[in-house]
């Protein structure tokens, strides 16, 4: 365990599995691609929360628990993909907004003898969405964020071109996913 790697998961177990850290709730936890392919890898997963407790190192074993799970070596620049399963409704409501990320997106799957169906899937929050959550009034945020840059601008800190391009970013990060996303060019929401 302590040579395994560890690979950084784009989630917070406090919000996403709060059964894990409080009471060592096990779920399922498997890669969903690169299924032709024999994992090679042993490890631990660490989430994007700032505390060293965001850890999954227990994992559902066959006849027991084991501390590392068989992973596929990452690849530079290729997104991996691991599904956590079973955790529903009461992990939802259990977690909470810890960190502000909010809630992240969802796949809810049935399988049948006839395969799978993707039911439906649940968009995750924006970050105007948390910081509602959390009481902030998104067009109070976005006014003090605009008359503060017509003072620099003002001021001379900056052009108006440059205040304009940044009230355009931020108003592009408002309505941006809290987590990680491996779509854009940054990784950034």
């Amino acid at each position: 365990k302590l040579l395994c790697a560890k690979y950084l998961t784009n989630f917070s177990v406090f919000a996403n599995l709060p059964d894990h850290w409080a009471v060592d709730q096990l779920f399922p936890i498997l890669p969903i691609h690169r299924l032709n392919t024999p994992p090679t890898e042993y490890a631990t997963l660490c989430d994007v929360t700032c505390d060293s407790d965001g850890v999954v190192d227990k994992f559902i074993d066959l006849h027991d628990v084991k501390e590392v799970l068989e992973l596929h070596k990452l690849s530079p620049g290729e997104p991996y993909y691991l599904a956590v399963c079973l955790i529903g409704a009461y992990q939802e409501v259990m977690g909470n907004n810890h960190n502000l990320f909010g809630d992240p997106h969802e796949a809810q799957i049935v399988i049948d003898q006839n395969g799978y169906l993707l039911k439906k899937v649940v968009p995750g929050s924006s970050l105007g969405d948390t910081l509602a959550w959390a009481r902030y009034s998104k067009a109070e945020l976005h006014e003090s964020f605009r008359q503060l840059v017509q003072a620099r601008v003002k001021e001379g800190h900056m052009t108006s071109a440059e205040g304009e391009e940044l009230a355009a970013r931020y108003e592009n990060r408002i309505g941006a996913y809290t987590y990680l996303d491996p779509a854009s060019s940054n990784g950034v929401g």
